[in-house]
């Protein structure tokens, strides 16, 4: 696996994804391209700093997102592994 910042061409493999997970945990796929993209279209957020994918030679397996909570040095973050990668180590590579 490797680990590299989203790129533009990756909010549908990214929505792929999420919708892989949703799909494994409550039968519903609810996020769109568009959702993705326009996440990180944000211009409060730095998407290289902020986000981060997990790929093999086929897809995307994980990614992170990292959120600041101004006006306080708060951060979230959300973890997302596909159901088809669990137990490979993609969620330790993505902690990292």
């Amino acid at each position: 696996y490797e680990i590299r910042p989203p790129i533009l061409d990756d909010p549908p493999a990214v929505a792929k994804l999420s919708n892989a997970m949703s799909m494994d945990e409550t039968a519903r796929a609810e996020t769109s391209v568009e959702d993705v993209l326009s996440q990180w279209k944000d211009p409060e957020r730095t998407l290289e700093d902020e986000d981060w994918v997990v790929t093999n030679e086929r897809a995307i397996a994980g990614y992170l997102e990292l959120y600041e909570c101004p006006p306080h040095t708060v951060f979230e973050f959300a973890g997302h592994v596909h159901p088809g990668h669990r137990g490979t180590g993609v969620g330790s590579v993505l902690l990292q």
